[in-house]
């Protein structure tokens, strides 16, 4: 994760969505995909956003919180995010 990279789309997403979702949320969460957990300047950022847009909380969200979220949802919506199971015929193309 490239870090200068990391916190300018923080703050580009942050404010992009400031001005049109501000009033319909309370929470802004950063999901992210790094295994090995974010770096101190980019919970720095975070803290800072929540201070600065209190009482609008910024967050993050790695593999576990959108784990934990995923296994709430039914098993149509998980079909809508994932597509049908292979079947039979699926797998037995593979080969």
């Amino acid at each position: 994760m490239a870090l200068a990279k990391v916190l300018q789309k923080i703050n580009e997403d942050f404010a992009g969505a400031l001005p049109y979702w501000q009033q319909h949320f309370d929470q802004w969460i950063f999901a992210h995909n790094d295994t090995q957990g974010l770096p101190p300047d980019v919970l720095s950022l975070l803290l800072e956003l929540t201070t600065q847009h209190s009482p609008l909380e910024a967050s993050h969200w790695g593999r576990t919180e959108l784990l934990r979220e995923f296994k709430q949802l039914s098993l149509s919506d998980k079909g809508s995010l994932l597509g049908p199971a292979p079947g039979l015929r699926d797998v037995v193309d593979l080969l």
